[in-house]
């Protein structure tokens, strides 16, 4: 069945009501309007291709509930005005309900104007449900509202694919984005992407002229409670403006005494921000290449108590990648990296190990440098410390703590500088 509007169906409760099914919806240059629900869905109720196109317009929610579901919700195109496509109102998911995929389109957007097709509210799900195939923002089209992913729903991936998102993603619950999330190709996004409880997203993946935050308002990218974000990747002209964090928050279920979790960062972008691991926290790596940067710090441990134990397991530098600062520790917090290795041309601009801080293994080769030095500061543990630089390359250690063993190889130089500090194995 086909229910197609070009005109106008306004009222001020529910515009559409739906219990059975329609094969094609179509608001081609039509206007569906209501103070309330502009659509509620119930029941086993079913359409199959949702299209909003031609400069329509949909002013108020759309509500699906029970087993309801929608097939592909297009969103596209302007009119010859160049006015732009819209819903805006919030799309609501309930109970099983479900939606194949959403796509916010602005590749049709002819006409003499400067229209492109938008989603003003937020899209949320409330319960078991799920967009199967994920939500497509491209070609200019934009969603100013938020996501929100609750309790076991389930997201099959969020692409920005040169189109814009300007509101927050908000994980909660056993929720998952299982296709990560995208921002490619000179896309934007200007919120806060947070997993809280024991929520998952697989990838966050900033490449190719896409764009987190901005020069003039930073965004940040947040795991919390026992919930995981598996990789970060700002790749192939990718930046970032903001930090990337873990740490415990307010109401964010912290869940087997976790605060957060974030597996493996890669960065061959730029990443104009700080990466920070507060409280119970665990990431398990960070590799920097081809000319990747961190323009902020890497904190780790900066406040808490020594119950906390935040941990980076691995970081290594490729390539002429740097970082400005990594500072562990701070408070009483035991903040600890097992391993920091800096290869070809690479740099970090200083290093600090506080008070209850450990750094288990540092190396450093090929003609790689700590610019303004390495502090282990009073009761700061270092593990292994082990400089295979080139002749002519020259870094400074300056050690108020311990070093369990220090090994000078090839030709490169150490400047030692003991502040009652002490080598406890070897000096070679």
């Amino acid at each position: 069945d086909l229910f197609r509007n070009t005109g106008t169906i306004a009222s001020t409760t529910r515009a559409i009501h739906l219990t059975g099914s329609v094969s094609d919806f179509q608001i081609d240059g039509g206007l569906l309007s209501s103070n309330a629900q502009a659509i509620n869905m119930a029941g086993v109720s079913k359409i199959g291709n949702f299209t909003i196109t031609n400069g329509g317009s949909i002013r108020g929610n759309i509500n699906l509930a029970n087993t309801s579901n929608i097939g592909t919700m297009i969103i596209s195109g302007a009119n010859t005005s160049g006015t732009a496509t819209q819903i805006t109102g919030n799309i609501s998911l309930n109970g099983s309900s479900r939606i194949s995929k959403i796509l916010i389109d602005g590749s049709n957007s002819g006409g003499s104007g400067n229209g492109t097709p938008k989603l003003q509210g937020n899209i949320t799900l409330n319960t078991s449900n799920g967009i199967t195939n994920g939500i497509t923002i491209a070609n200019g089209g934009t969603l100013d509202g938020n996501i929100n992913a609750q309790s076991s729903s389930s997201i099959g991936g969020i692409a920005i694919n040169n189109g814009s998102l300007s509101g927050n993603i908000t994980m909660d619950g056993t929720s998952a984005i299982a296709n990560g999330i995208t921002i490619t190709n000179g896309g934007t996004y200007a919120g806060t992407i947070h997993t809280k409880n024991q929520s998952d997203i697989d990838s966050i993946t900033i490449a190719s002229g896409g764009v987190v935050g901005s020069s003039n308002a930073n965004s940040t990218i947040l795991s919390s409670g026992n919930s995981t974000i598996h990789n970060i990747d700002i790749q192939n002209g990718g930046t970032m403006y903001g930090n990337i964090e873990a740490h415990w928050i307010d109401r964010a279920n912290a869940v087997d005494n976790k605060d957060g979790n974030i597996g493996n960062v890669s960065i061959a972008g730029r990443l104009q921000g700080d990466i920070v691991l507060q409280t119970k926290v665990f990431m398990n790596s960070l590799t920097m290449s081809d000319n990747g940067t961190i323009t902020g710090n890497i904190r780790i441990g900066a406040i808490g108590d020594s119950s906390q134990t935040p941990t980076l397991s691995t970081i290594t530098l490729n390539g002429n990648s740097g970082i400005n600062a990594i500072t562990l520790g701070g408070a009483a917090a035991r903040a600890t990296i097992n391993s920091i290795t800096l290869n070809n041309n690479s740099s970090i601009g200083t290093i600090t190990n506080n008070s209850n801080a450990t750094i288990v293994n540092l190396t450093l080769n090929d003609t790689s440098t700590i610019t303004n030095g390495i502090t282990n500061e009073a009761n700061g543990n270092i593990g292994t410390i082990v400089s295979n630089t080139n002749d002519g390359v020259s870094n400074i250690i300056t050690n108020s703590g311990t070093i369990g063993s220090l090994e000078v190889n090839n030709q490169g130089t150490i400047v030692y500088k003991s502040d009652n500090g002490i080598i406890t194995d070897t000096l070679s």
